[in-house]
């Protein structure tokens, strides 16, 4: 037997890790990833969700995290309709908006809120809280029930 082969488990392992090292050989120089039955963008979906709160999440570091080109990750989001970045903006938005309406967070500042879901500048969030539901943080935690 050759060094480094092996029967049953690691035999298999071998297998799968050269398979692996071939798909992602191929992914470097297609801009694209074998189909293995499953949708990319559901893990990619899920991996963004998890990491809402990360300041870095972009483009760069989904694309590193799940081996892909950042052409082909903004390919699979373009096909859907959308650019990553700006579906991770309305995310953050959703769930800041949400926090902010939410009376049991009333002794959190808005820069707090804010930080909780990646986005670190407060001035920069009230203009995008304006253009993305036309009304301010102020605003919004005014209506919020008491």
């Amino acid at each position: 037997m050759a060094e480094g082969t092996g029967e049953g488990a690691a035999s298999s392992a071998q297998h799968h890790l050269a398979t692996a090292l071939v798909s992602l050989v191929c992914a470097a120089f297609t801009d694209a990833v074998p189909e293995d039955g499953s949708d990319p963008w559901e893990r990619i979906r899920s991996y963004c969700l998890s990491r809402l709160g990360d300041p870095d999440l972009s483009v760069a570091s989904v694309a590193a995290a799940h081996r892909v080109s950042p052409r082909y990750l903004q390919k699979l989001c373009r096909d859907r309709g959308f650019t990553l970045s700006g579906w991770i903006r309305t995310e953050r938005l959703s769930r800041i908006r949400r926090d902010l309406a939410d009376p049991s967070l009333t002794d959190r500042s808005t820069s707090a809120v804010a930080a909780r879901w990646g986005v670190l500048d407060a001035g920069h969030l009230g203009r995008m809280l304006r253009a993305e539901f036309g009304e301010s943080a102020r605003e919004i935690r005014a209506r919020s029930p008491k």
